[in-house]
């Protein structure tokens, strides 16, 4: 076996792989987010071969930079513009990186419905370009021993190597489909909200074609998956099949043998890690690859497909690629790591996994608006590379994209290290099945096994290639009465014609709400914004005055917001702009899946005729928008964030007028980009205005970026619980709150020095380091503590005002970006302030949040617990927004016979806007407040009596051994008997023992001694022994003869 041969192996899997596609919505001309990288192109695209190796050393003098041949189909003005952008895009990269031998690009600009049939005119995407390396060697990387697959771009920059390949002409083949309505750089007019910039899809794609990419995929799953009934098999990745075939391709034959000669790698696949559960700890893929290439000892021939999935789905490592799956669909669980430290967030919220989009893209929701927005998999539209780079100066390719290309090997010309581990070609080991060492090996044949060949083909896998033979894949009327009942028909044609009107409602449901038609219903003849960004919390107050157009009287008008901060929106309301300013309805109308915007209309309290003006007000509130940079500052250091937005308000009408304002916390604003150069933005101390703008067309947006100093640390609350508890018979309230904070600012770019941390203590106020925490409670607050999981917290203060209680706690550590801590607070406060009695029935007053000013509360659970015994519950909850969750429990504790009725109100993205009171009405009879004493005087009287049966009962086992004593009294008088159990006649006799063993003389009055046994006579159970009687009693003149009592006892 040749290098030559192993080389066009990896031709062929090139063939094979689609790597990184961009796709956009087909239909979608009207701007928005357009999807792309979704949609996969024909996978037998020509790819150029590989050449033998030569001897010759590359002693090339030319310019290290980056060409392009171009094959145009369009018109002369749009084939210019394409040369225009592809020029532009290479200057861009050839000014980053340092190429050690020029690179040339065959470039593309094709219509893909008729070059490659690869037509979507009726789908719901289009592909829209690609680009991938023309040709990879499979390559030995000594510092892990892992075999990968080098592209040629990648291994041109290892000029020490002292053998290489006789290059292929072209380094990177790139595709575009000309069917997209671009917008290019050589375009003098700015880009219009339909078009997709040109110049940032090509950078993108040359990027994935010098190496950012993947070998993970589910190609082995799909070829396989028709060999199984459905549901039997479970979805699966696994990196790209090494191996070569004589006159087919791999996989492509059900009945022919197949090679397995393991799994290969690309090289970024070196540094892609997962997290594992409950742990800070990174797993890397290429552990995993080692894994799997323990089946079948990655030498095997199977007789055929079947045999192989069998062999496949009995193994362990079919087990160990379903996990992966797992991570590889797990939102923010995939990561780069490099040099031990998380760098980037892969793309894993695409489910199911989707070869060319998950895993070769950073994560949409963590970059977009981020200096590596280059690599997401959704872009937008209506904005070009120019725009972006007024919010990004430092370019298209980010900080830390640099670094991965850095790491794969490539020169940076900026201070970025480049690593190049040590490389050596690939040969095969001794005995490999198929190579010279074993070229007729034995074929391994597993009939143990799920994996059946497919009833519709016996010879190819794919899913649309027919069959000849009728007996297999032909439908046979004459076989209707056979295998089906005529009531089983009818049942099928009624199922499917039920599951078809389902699908046209779904379908129909998800197109309702369209942006783009209620273009022409309003003009807004003048728009006022204003942005508070002086808080973590975003605050925007919009002012609109709009004329009717419409033919028919309405009562509604619409609003939208775009899907990226849609799930941001903390609150959101619309009141008319009158003095009265009345609460005006908005109803959420549902999604437009092609604008990616969420659309509600706003009910007007009387109807609109045409040409009637309205004047609304629309009050929104933003979390988790404003983001440190720089992520890591020292520890004392002032802190700067930035926050980036859009200067004209997202509107499906046109608006004739829009001023927009930005108020920030300072007047230290270090910059703000967007808009140039027509849109330009003044600042004014510390506010920034754009406009008044006119003319400004429907769903219109121009993006903005600002980069500003923000003293305050930015605060999250994680989880926060409050537990509230009534009691009547105490006439208090208790309160307990639980809180899981965390900081979001700026890490520390070293480690915690608590000396620093003292010596500049009184310029902490300057840092966003978090010390303390107020609390206000209410003035009958009494009993107040602070503990966390350790124990109580000693640095607390409270104290009381006139009119409110104050709570000060100090956690037992500052907080820095990054830190979290947990700790709880509770108090007892007076019924009164928040129980009356109205109309019979209690009414409870009580604020569903407290002291959550300047935070932000992730998740939050209120229960209150109300009396034992309360009844005819009503709920009253906060009008101004909706509660995601509201349920009532039974809560018990001490002395609770029924248990305590409980209200439970659960909401996430909770800000200072929901410190609104929520009422509870209940009905308690005064007659219920003796129910706990009567359960507790119950309690005891029970524990008593049971006491009592208990010492009463006889718990002993058996009999009780008896023993007696003689005592005799008098000569005269008759002996008795003293009757004890043997464990008190020991006990009794301990004395006498001791007094033996004592070593001082005993000095005993016998008359003593008998006469204190004659006092005690009464308390012991004397039996009279006949056989002890004297048979004859002594004389005694005058006396009567003495009458001794019997009396028998136990």
């Amino acid at each position: 076996m040749t290098f030559v041969s192993i080389v066009i192996t990896a031709c062929l899997l090139y063939a094979q792989i689609v790597t990184c596609l961009y796709c956009v919505r087909h239909t979608s001309r009207q701007g928005g987010y357009s999807a792309l990288d979704t949609c996969k192109i024909n996978k037998n695209r020509p790819i150029a071969a590989a050449a033998a190796l030569s001897n010759k050393i590359d002693t090339s003098t030319q310019q290290n930079n980056l060409t392009f041949d171009l094959t145009c189909k369009a018109s002369a003005s749009e084939c210019q513009g394409v040369s225009a952008t592809l020029s532009k895009a290479t200057d861009i990269i050839s000014d980053i990186f340092q190429f050690e031998t020029p690179l040339v690009i065959n470039a593309s600009y094709v219509n893909f419905c008729q070059e490659y049939q690869d037509c979507h005119h009726d789908a719901k995407y289009a592909s829209i370009g690609q680009a991938y390396p023309s040709i990879s060697y499979v390559m030995m990387d000594n510092t892990d021993k892992m075999t990968r697959l080098y592209p040629q771009p990648l291994l041109k920059q290892y000029t020490n190597m002292s053998e290489k390949p006789s290059w292929t002409q072209y380094d990177i083949e790139a595709q575009f489909n000309n069917e997209i309505n671009w917008y290019f750089a050589n375009n003098a007019d700015p880009i219009q909200s339909s078009q997709t910039d040109f110049l940032r899809n090509v950078v993108h794609e040359l990027i994935h074609g010098l190496g950012f990419m993947t070998s993970w995929n589910d190609d082995f799953y799909e070829a396989i998956l028709p060999l199984f009934d459905s549901g039997k098999i479970e979805h699966f990745i696994t990196p790209t099949l090494l191996a070569q075939t004589n006159n087919h391709q791999l996989m492509s034959d059900y009945s022919a043998n197949q090679p397995f000669w393991g799994f290969v790698e690309f090289p970024f696949d070196k540094y892609i890690h997962f997290k594992n559960n409950n742990t800070n700890s990174y797993t890397s893929f290429t552990s995993i690859t080692q894994q799997l290439n323990h089946f079948s000892s990655s030498n095997a021939t199977f007789r055929n497909m079947v045999d192989l999935a069998n062999a496949w789905y009995n193994s362990d490592e079919y087990s160990s690629s379903k996990r992966l799956y797992t991570k590889a669909v797990t939102f923010l669980d995939v990561l780069a790591v490099i040099d031990n430290e998380p760098l980037l967030f892969l793309e894993t919220s695409v489910n199911p996994f989707s070869s060319g989009s998950s895993l070769c893209h950073v994560d949409q929701s963590q970059y977009l608006n981020t200096t590596e927005y280059l690599m997401v998999y959704l872009a937008n539209t209506g904005i070009d590379i120019t725009q972006l780079e007024q919010m990004f100066p430092q370019g298209p390719i980010g900080p830390k994209l640099l670094k991965v290309m850095a790491t794969l090997g490539y020169r940076v010309k900026s201070n970025v290290n480049t690593d190049r581990p040590s490389l050596s070609y690939w040969t095969p080991p001794q005995g490999l099945v198929g190579t010279g060492s074993n070229p007729s090996p034995s074929l391994s044949i597993v009939t143990a096994g799920p994996a059946r060949l497919p009833t519709s083909s016996s010879s190819t896998p794919t899913a649309g290639s027919t069959s000849t033979n009728q007996s297999k894949s032909s439908f046979s009327p004459t076989a209707i009465p056979q295998y089906w009942h005529p009531l089983l028909l009818c049942i099928i044609t009624l199922s499917l014609l039920w599951t078809a009107l389902l699908l046209l409602a779904i379908v129909g449901g998800a197109s309702a709400f369209n942006a783009s038609a209620l273009s022409k219903d309003y003009d807004n003849d003048r728009i006022i914004r204003v942005i508070d960004v002086s808080s973590s919390v975003v605050r925007e107050e919009i002012g609109i005055r709009a004329n009717y157009l419409g033919s028919e009287p309405t009562q509604v008008y619409f609003f939208v917001l775009p899907a990226m901060i849609h799930h941001d929106v903390a609150t959101m309301e619309a009141f008319l702009k009158h003095k009265s300013k009345d609460a005006l309805a908005m109803v959420f109308t549902g999604f437009d899946q092609e604008q990616q915007l969420y659309g509600y209309e706003i009910q007007l309290q009387e109807p609109l005729e045409y040409n009637s003006q309205v004047k609304l007000g629309i009050k929104l509130t933003y979390t988790h928008q404003i983001r440190p940079l720089p992520a890591k500052i020292p520890q004392v250091s002032k802190q700067h964030v930035t926050y980036s937005s859009s200067i004209f308000m997202p509107s499906p009408y046109h608006t004739s007028d829009i001023k927009t304002t930005f108020t920030f916390p300072t007047t230290n604003i270090v910059s703000f980009k967007g808009g140039e150069p027509h849109h330009q933005g003044q600042q004014t101390q510390n506010s920034i205005m754009y406009g008044p703008f006119s003319d400004i067309p429907p769903l219109y947006a121009s993006a903005c970026n600002f980069h500003y100093e923000y003293k305050s640390p930015i605060i999250a609350i994680t989880s926060l619980k409050r537990h509230v508890q009534l009691s009547h018979w105490a006439g208090k309230v208790s309160v307990e709150e639980n809180y899981a904070i965390k900081h979001y600012g700026a890490r520390l770019d070293k480690e915690f020095s608590r000396l620093q941390y003292q010596l500049t203590s009184h310029v902490l106020d300057q840092t966003n380091v978090l010390t303390s925490l107020v609390f206000d409670l209410p003035a009958s607050a009494e009993d107040a503590y602070f503990r966390d999981e350790i124990g109580n917290v000693s640095t607390s203060h409270f104290r009381r005002e006139e009119t409110k209680s104050r709570l000060e706690i100090y956690p037992r550590f500052p907080l820095f970006g990054g830190w979290g801590t947990a700790f709880y607070f509770g108090y007892d406060a007076a019924l009164k302030d928040f129980v009356h009695l109205v109309k019979g029935k209690y009414m409870l007053k009580l604020d569903f949040v407290n002291n959550v000013r300047d935070m932000t509360a992730d998740q939050v659970e209120l229960m209150v617990v109300l009396p034992e015994g309360a009844s005819h519950i009503e709920v009253i909850p906060p009008s101004t927004f909706d509660m995601d969750k509201i349920e009532q429990s039974k809560y018990y504790t001490y002395f609770d016979s029924t248990g305590r009725p409980a209200v439970e109100f659960h909401k996430t993205n909770v800000i200072s806007e929901h410190e609104r009171p929520i009422f509870i009405s209940y009905e308690y009879p005064s007659i219920r407040l003796l129910q706990k004493p009567a359960v507790a005087s119950v309690g005891f009287f029970l524990v008593s009596l049971l006491s009592i049966l208990v010492s009463k009962a006889p718990w002993k086992i058996g009999h009780e051994q008896e023993a007696t004593a003689t005592i005799e009294l008098h000569k005269h008088e008759p002996a008795v008997i003293i009757k004890k159990n043997t464990a008190t006649a020991k006990k009794r006799s301990a004395t006498p023992a001791s007094r033996e063993s004592s070593p001082f003389p005993v000095f005993v009055d016998e008359n003593a001694v008998a006469a204190n046994t004659r006092a005690r006579k009464p308390h012991i159970e004397p039996v009279l022994l006949e056989d002890s009687l004297p048979k004859k009693l002594p004389p005694a003149g005058g006396s009567k003869k003495r009458k001794i009592n019997k009396k028998a006892g136990k």
